[in-house]
């Protein structure tokens, strides 16, 4: 019950950031990456404004980055640890030795956009959201390191991109609806074992560098 607690407010402070209830933030015009100029949709009383990063003239916002983080790094880590017991538990119980998302798994929700290797200068800093893709590259590398660990509890971990869906993120302009995008995810998941395991991939099972 306390792990469920912690989790619970976990999750309610983390609404109150994506509801844009964060202590001493101003909302952005800016958009997302690849759309410049383009005002996102909004209530009278929220933003999403997780993908927006401040200008470098304005110190770079080190609060804004430790938001992404907390919300992007830190908050899918402490979600495995939390349920690690559960996982391990579903694991142990489960009639076959090999690694499947039936018998346990983390499928942490990445981003394309933290790919180091395919980070190109196509976009300017301001537009670049890079608070959000920092953060996603550093969930992916936590991630992977905790594969090992995982392997041996009989647990699978993976890290998949949804692809750009049109969510309150992603905007109206996003390629995929968000049905399409989870349907293509679960068909994914259904293939994955042993040799997925730790592996950055897309909603289709095609590998994402790191």
């Amino acid at each position: 019950m306390k792990a469920r607690s912690r989790i619970w407010k976990a999750s309610e402070m983390l609404q109150k950031v994506l509801c844009n209830e964060a202590p001493g933030h101003q909302s952005s015009s800016e958009g997302s990456p690849g759309q410049s100029g383009h005002k996102r949709s909004q209530s009278s009383h929220q933003q999403c404004w997780v993908c927006q990063t401040p200008r470098l003239s304005r110190g770079y916002g080190g609060e804004l980055l430790l938001i992404h983080f907390h919300t992007n790094t830190v908050g899918p880590f402490m979600v495995v640890q939390e349920f690690l017991p559960l996982l391990k538990k579903a694991a142990d119980r489960s009639e076959g030795t090999k690694l499947s998302v039936s018998r346990s798994a983390v499928v942490n929700i990445s981003a394309g956009n933290g790919s180091i290797t395919t980070a190109t200068f196509d976009f300017p800093v301001i537009h670049a959201a890079v608070g959000y893709r920092v953060s996603k590259a550093a969930s992916n590398m936590a991630m992977r390191m905790i594969a090992p660990a995982l392997t041996k509890s009989g647990i699978l971990d993976i890290q998949m991109c949804p692809g750009w869906v049109k969510t309150d993120m992603g905007s109206p302009a996003a390629e995929l609806e968000v049905s399409d995008s989870i349907a293509a995810m679960l068909k994914t998941m259904e293939k994955l074992n042993e040799s997925h395991q730790g592996a950055f991939i897309d909603r289709n099972g095609e590998p994402i560098p790191f």
